[in-house]
């Protein structure tokens, strides 16, 4: 895909290296710019680092996308290495600038990462997140309700 003047994306890897300071700026945009969805910087870092993972059950990538220098986009797959009972990936995070969204960055970096990827794509938001019409015109569904059992780890077994 040819990018236009000024315009880039760039896709990191377990074999296209992300620098400790672009994984950095990464982290940071993706806290900024992801709103009350996610604030938990530890947990952004760790679905970094798993996509960038070379160990062969890990896995994913890093899609960031940039206007001259400024990062205004980032996504983050993460690879689950299961496959037919549940999806081979999971969008973890996609997050665009909030003065430059509704242009079309979400939508490319969606482009790109449905190229990359392989098998099915879950992904994870709550019931009054906006971003619900933006996937569903990708032709994502909602094949279920997810339920969860939240355990506190630092609970002991009695």
């Amino acid at each position: 895909m040819m990018n236009a003047p000024g315009k880039k994306i760039t896709v990191f890897n377990a074999i296209s290296i992300m620098s400790s300071l672009e994984m950095s700026r990464t982290v940071r945009f993706l806290k900024k710019h992801l709103g009350a969805h996610e604030k938990s910087k530890e947990n952004i870092l760790a679905a970094v680092e798993y996509a960038l993972s070379p160990v062969l059950t890990q896995g994913g990538f890093v899609i960031n996308y940039f206007e001259e220098d400024n990062l205004l986009g980032s996504l983050v797959l993460n690879q689950t290495g299961m496959s037919g009972y549940m999806s081979e990936s999971l969008l973890v995070y996609i997050a665009v600038h909030t003065d430059h969204r509704r242009k079309g960055i979400g939508r490319k970096l969606m482009e790109r990462a449905l190229k990359l990827s392989k098998g099915d794509i879950s992904l994870h938001m709550t019931r009054d997140n906006p971003a619900q019409g933006f996937f569903k015109k990708l032709e994502f569904e909602i094949p279920a309700v997810e339920m969860k059992l939240k355990r506190n780890l630092s609970d002991k077994d009695e």
